[in-house]
C-alpha cells in the first residue's frame, strides 16, 4: 500500500483515484506544455497521456474516470489546489466548482 503526504491508507476509492489523478496530472503537465501548440493539440496530448498515466496506477475498478477527470483537470474541485498549475477553481453553479485556465485568451 502506498502512503503519501495525504495518508492514502485512510482514503476511500474515490479519494484515492483523485490523488492518483493528481499525481498523473503532475507528470502530464510537464509533457503537454501550453506553448507547445495549445488548443486541440494540447487537449489531445493531455487526454492521451492522462489515459496512459492512470492506467499505470493502481486505480480501483470503476474509478478510472475519476482519475482521468482529475488528471485532465475537468473534475469538480473544492479549491484551486485541486486544479494544478495554470488553473483555478471557479464556481460555475451554486454548489459546483470546476478548474478553469487562468491564462488570458489568445488575442487579448
Amino acid at each position: 500500500m502506498l502512503v503519501g503526504p495525504l495518508g492514502m491508507g485512510c482514503q476511500d476509492n474515490e479519494q484515492r483515484a483523485r490523488a492518483l489523478g493528481s499525481e498523473a496530472r503532475d507528470a502530464v503537465s510537464l509533457r503537454c506544455a501550453p506553448d507547445a501548440g495549445g488548443g486541440d493539440e494540447e487537449a489531445t496530448c493531455v487526454s492521451e497521456l492522462c489515459r496512459a498515466e492512470c492506467a499505470k496506477r493502481d486505480v480501483a475498478p470503476g474509478f478510472a474516470t475519476v482519475c482521468l477527470d482529475t488528471c485532465r483537470q475537468t473534475a469538480i474541485c473544492a479549491s484551486s489546489a485541486d486544479c494544478g498549475v495554470g488553473k483555478e477553481c471557479v464556481a460555475i453553479a451554486p454548489v459546483v466548482r470546476r478548474c478553469v485556465s487562468t491564462a488570458a485568451p489568445a488575442g487579448r
